[in-house]
């Protein structure tokens, strides 16, 4: 047995479901159960906790024999019923055209599972205790000023900025490129709205547009809001933003 399986520790009927894009209909979320897989070791523990008497090798050779014969029987063809859990079964792969039904012989078979009642209502057991959403935040990797590579360019007005990161692309309502004016302490204090028509490259990876030529100087951190997610879908319940480190601006 492997010692990991000693160590493990039951958790309760409670668990996490974290909330994805539903890439077919934009207003919905597709739920995402977080899986705790167990492995034979794990079961074997708990059978010889119900039962003493049943040693390792009893256990695991049952087991190895079990699905030796329930793999031979789907290669027979056969659907097998899984220690009244549910049902396995073969199915076509595909629809079949109606106008060449023959084409069926060639098509490969893929297995199907069907629970059974019991399976059912153990699951109904089970209750969610945590939501999460996914991070769709835009992340700022890098600021750089042209010429482009030069790490001692400075960032001047009238000038082009280059932004590089993950989902960075602006769209949607109260998005935009923003430079903040920073005080002493590093924290905003006024934001200047960066042109539509001096934004030059909007893309998911990057971004490049111009500083306002009449812009005043000093410290400024660039932030980015938008609600972007993909090209089918805008978030519905806000915007979301990134910001980043002070750059100064002359």
């Amino acid at each position: 047995m492997k010692q990991d399986s000693l160590q493990f520790m039951d958790k309760n009927n409670e668990l996490t479901v974290s909330l994805r894009v539903n890439p077919f209909d934009s207003t919905t979320y597709l739920g995402c159960v977080a899986r705790q897989t167990i492995n034979l070791n794990v079961l074997a523990k708990r059978i010889r906790e119900n039962d003493t008497g049943l040693s390792d090798y009893t256990i695991f050779n049952v087991a190895g024999q079990l699905k030796r014969e329930m793999l031979k029987a789907l290669c027979r063809g056969q659907a097998v019923n899984v220690l009244g859990l549910g049902t396995l079964y073969l199915a076509v792969d595909g629809t079949v055209p109606a106008d060449s039904p023959d084409s069926v012989l060639s098509k490969k078979l893929k297995v199907h599972f069907t629970p059974s009642d019991d399976a059912l209502q153990a699951a109904g057991g089970v209750k969610i205790n945590l939501m999460t959403m996914p991070d769709v935040s835009p992340r700022i990797s890098l600021v750089e000023s042209y010429p482009r590579g030069d790490s001692g360019a400075e960032f001047v007005a009238g000038k082009a900025v280059h932004i590089r990161g993950d989902r960075l692309k602006i769209a949607g309502k109260d998005s935009g490129i923003f430079l903040c004016r920073a005080d002493g302490t590093g924290a905003s204090v006024q934001d200047v709205q960066i042109p539509e028509n001096l934004i030059m490259v909007n893309r998911t990876r990057e971004l490049e547009f111009f500083i306002p030529a009449d812009i005043v100087s000093g410290e400024y951190r660039i932030k980015l809001v938008t609600r972007y997610v993909s090209s089918s879908w805008m978030r519905k319940s806000g915007a979301v933003s990134a910001m980043s480190d002070i750059i100064y601006i002359s």
